[in-house]
């Protein structure tokens, strides 16, 4: 249609204007109004000022009045603000802040694919949008006054259960996009200034879901109050492995807008606000809740290389399950949330898991390889493209290799570097490593 074609079509960064207005004409008093902007010069807070203006702009046009716009602000205020925080040092303290959330070992999640991902990162993207019953907001709502917390902080720490339920992990780091207009006393200015939070938290099964949401409302307030580092020099600062096929830290993200049109009205007219999915998403799984005139609806964007359609939509019904769980018993413990209805949306019956199998302590890599290699000495070990290398020959080459080692002064406890391509020599060195 033209109005895709309006979205797909690419801007030229080097030439005004960054947004796009077209009016479409349905019937005689049926028109869409479509807003395309470039994300360098609109997120969703300036989406909602340009939605203001366009209805005081209206208002005044019916009225024979002239409109009365609050002052404009320039985007150099922003980047003139931004620069001196860095400047006269005051970054150190929100620097530190969120090294020292990264201490150790840093997270990666790892969503359950439908398959394997790209060895590139792709782009493209698909939404479902969900309408939530009003009663279970209305639940959410009062069970999150209940236990201080604001409805995002109820549905974030939702999602962040429903994300260790999906991977079995329980390190879990969730990208937030955060308007930099608030936090600069800057609400009228139209420009990019979201700075991406990457909320870690911890889920212990031991806790029940009241005191995990009290848990995660020191959590979010805490980054909020540290919101002036951005995404990328955090990524440096914490030595992030980049991998091609992946968003670095945060492959998931979790956003609201809440009523972006609650500033707007046009008289005579009769408007619903709507957001047009993108064909593409810079994120594996984006979940966007989206509330206008008293209606919530969750937006799921997920990329399409790496997720089937059912597969997205079982997981709307699992987490709104979860959410149902919640607010009629917000002292449920995590473990019952995470663990229970594993046959929901996929997830294959815990009867599949088959008999545990009890490891001997003594038991190492190098001792199991070295069975396996002796008992299967003429089968193939290891496949790379056209050629191919049996256990003896991939023994033979382990022990050779483990034997300059230990010329070198190798010893146990002692680190051993390995650097190599993909392939035969990785393989050799990391078991010549354990021999």
């Amino acid at each position: 249609t033209i109005g895709d074609k309006l979205m797909r079509a690419p801007f030229d960064l080097a030439r005004a204007p960054l947004i796009r207005f077209a009016v479409f004409k349905l019937a005689k008093e049926d028109h869409v109004l479509r807003i395309v902007a470039h994300h360098i010069v609109c997120d969703g807070w300036s989406m909602s000022i340009l939605l203001g203006d366009l209805s005081r702009i209206y208002s005044a046009k019916a009225a024979g009045t002239a409109a009365q716009l609050p002052p404009a602000v320039p985007a150099s205020s922003y980047a003139l603000a931004m620069n001196a925080f860095y400047s006269t040092g005051a970054n150190t303290e929100v620097k530190n802040y969120w090294k020292n959330l990264f201490s150790g070992p840093t997270p990666r999640l790892d969503l359950p694919t439908d398959r394997p991902r790209p060895w590139e990162k792709t782009w493209n993207a698909k939404r479902i949008d969900v309408d939530l019953p009003a009663e279970l907001v209305d639940g959410l709502k009062r069970m999150g006054t209940r236990y201080g917390s604001s409805f995002v902080t109820t549905l974030l720490t939702a999602y962040e259960l429903f994300l260790a339920r999906i991977t079995g992990q329980r390190d879990i780091v969730v990208g937030l996009p955060a308007s930099g207009q608030s936090d600069m006393e800057m609400e009228e200015l139209v420009g990019h200034c979201v700075s991406l939070l990457p909320l870690r938290s911890t889920i212990a099964e031991d806790k029940t879901f009241s005191e995990q949401l009290q848990d995660r409302k020191k959590g979010l307030l805490d980054a909020f109050d540290n919101q002036r580092f951005t995404f990328s020099t955090l990524l440096r600062e914490l030595n992030v492995p980049r991998e091609p096929g992946r968003v670095p830290l945060v492959p998931v993200i979790f956003n609201m807008d809440m009523e972006m049109d609650d500033r707007v009205s046009f008289p005579g007219i009769e408007h619903v606000l709507h957001s047009e999915p993108r064909p593409y998403e810079q994120f594996e799984l984006a979940l966007n809740a989206s509330s206008t005139k008293g209606r919530l609806v969750l937006e799921w964007s997920f990329n399409t290389d790496l997720f089937d359609e059912p597969t997205i939509r079982g997981w709307t019904e699992e987490f709104n399950e979860l959410l149902r769980r919640v607010v009629a018993d917000p002292g449920i413990a995590l473990a019952a949330l995470i663990e229970d209805g594993r046959e929901v949306a996929g997830h294959p019956p815990a009867a599949w898991n088959g008999n545990e199998s009890i490891v001997a302590k003594e038991l190492t890599v190098a001792a199991e390889f070295d069975r396996i290699a002796r008992a299967w000495a003429d089968r193939k070990a290891l496949v790379q493209g056209s050629s191919s290398m049996t256990y003896a020959e991939l023994r033979n080459r382990v022990d050779a290799l483990a034997a300059h080692l230990l010329e070198k002064g190798a010893v146990p406890g002692v680190p051993v570097a390995v650097c190599a391509e993909p392939g035969y020599d990785l393989i050799t060195g990391l078991l010549a490593a354990v021999r």
